[in-house]
C-alpha cells in the first residue's frame, strides 16, 4: 500500500493559486482556462489580477469578452478575445502534457499572433518543461477534490454512503424504523460518479439492503459490492466507534482497496488507525494516513495497546515498526 498519495482540496487550490500569482509575467491582458478544471484556476487568477477571462473554445472562436456589471477589468479595451496581445493559458495540473499539447496546437492553428504563456498550478518533476510557469511540484500519485469522483480507478476505492453519496439522516430519522426506511428511499443525492465504484461500506443495518439498493438504482450508481453492518439495535447503529470499526475491518479485508471516503472525522481517524490504510475525511477534505492517525490518537490519549486490540492480526506489528521509525 502506497501511503504517499497526495491530496488537494478546493481550499488548497485557492491558496496555491494565490502563492503562484507572483510568477505570472507583467503585461498579461487575458487569462484563458483549459476546460474544465483549468477554468477554476483561470477565474481565480483573473479575479485576483482584475483581468478578463475566457475558456479555450471562446478564445479560438474569437468571441466577445464580458465582465460583470459591478466593475470593469484592466488590461486594455478588449472587445474580442484576439484583441489581447499577451494571453495566459492555464490548467490546474500537468502530467503527461497531452491535454495542453492539444491546446497549444489549436491556438497555433487559430492564427493568433500575440504572446502566449502556458501555466499549470501543479506539475510533476517530469512535466515542468512542458509549461512556461508552474505553481509547485506535486508528484504522483495524487488526487484532487474536483476530480475525486470522476476517476477510472474508483473501483479501487471504498465509499461510505451517508454524508458522501447522500445527506446523513437526522437523529429523529435514524431513531425510528419507518422514518429511517423512508429516509433511505428518498435521501437527497450528493455526489455524482462517472465510473463504477468498487465498494460501498456503510454502517446501515443489513435489514435495509433492499431500500438501499432501490435508491442506488434510482440514481444510476454502479458499484461492485455493498457491505452493510450486522448491527441491528439502535444503540449499536448509532455508536460511531462501532460503525468505524466495522468499516475499518471491511476496508482492511479488501487487498486492492486503496482509499476510503468517510464523511465523519472521528470515524475517518479510527478507520485509518484500525485498517492501516489511508482515509479521506470528506467532510473536512483532509487525507488521513495511518501515521497521521496514530499521531492524532496519541494526542487524544490513546495508546498503541488500545489500537493493537482492534487491528487485524499481524497488522499492528508491521505498522508499529513504521511508526517507531517515524517518531525516532
Amino acid at each position: 500500500m502506497n501511503f504517499q498519495l497526495g491530496y488537494k482540496s478546493y481550499a488548497d487550490l485557492s491558496k496555491d493559486v494565490f502563492n503562484a500569482l507572483g510568477k505570472i509575467p507583467d503585461g498579461v491582458d487575458l487569462v484563458v482556462g483549459v476546460p474544465r478544471s483549468g477554468l477554476m484556476v483561470a477565474t481565480m487568477i483573473a479575479l485576483n489580477l482584475n483581468l478578463r477571462v475566457c475558456d479555450v473554445g471562446s478564445f479560438l472562436r474569437n468571441d466577445s469578452l464580458k465582465t460583470g456589471s459591478t466593475r470593469s477589468a484592466s488590461g486594455g479595451n478588449l472587445i474580442n478575445a484576439h484583441d489581447a496581445t499577451n494571453i495566459l493559458v492555464v490548467d490546474d495540473s500537468i502530467h503527461t502534457g497531452l491535454s495542453l499539447a492539444t491546446v497549444k496546437s489549436q491556438i497555433h492553428s487559430s492564427g493568433y499572433q500575440g504572446k502566449v504563456t502556458y501555466m499549470a498550478i501543479y506539475a510533476t518533476a517530469g512535466s515542468v518543461k512542458k509549461v512556461d510557469i508552474y505553481g509547485e511540484i506535486f508528484p504522483m500519485p495524487r488526487l484532487f477534490q474536483w476530480n475525486a469522483c470522476h476517476r477510472k480507478d474508483l473501483e479501487n476505492f471504498c465509499f461510505d454512503i451517508d454524508g458522501i453519496l447522500c445527506k446523513s439522516p437526522t437523529t429523529e430519522q435514524s431513531s425510528n424504523e419507518l422514518a429511517y426506511a423512508d429516509f433511505i428511499l428518498n435521501a437527497p443525492r450528493f455526489a455524482t460518479f462517472t465510473y463504477k465504484i468498487g465498494h460501498l461500506v456503510t454502517s446501515r443495518p443489513e435489514k435495509y439492503r433492499t431500500e438501499t439498493e432501490i435508491w442506488l438504482r434510482r440514481h444510476s450508481i454502479t458499484y461492485g459490492t455493498l457491505h452493510m453492518s450486522d448491527h441491528v439495535t439502535e444503540v449499536e447503529r448509532d455508536t460511531s466507534e462501532q460503525a468505524a470499526l466495522f468499516k475499518a475491518k471491511v476496508y482492511a479485508s479488501i487487498p486492492q482497496a486503496e482509499l476510503f471516503f468517510e464523511s465523519n472525522h472521528d470515524q475517518a481517524v479510527k478507520i485509518a488507525d484500525v485498517s492501516g490504510k489511508p482515509v479521506l475525511d470528506f467532510g473536512n477534505q483532509i487525507l488521513i494516513t495511518p501515521l497521521m492517525s496514530m499521531a492524532l490518537l496519541k494526542k487524544r490519549g490513546r495508546t498503541l495497546a488500545d489500537a493493537a486490540s482492534e487491528m487485524p492480526s499481524g497488522l499492528f506489528r508491521k505498522l508499529s515498526k513504521t511508526v517507531a521509525k517515524f517518531f525516532a
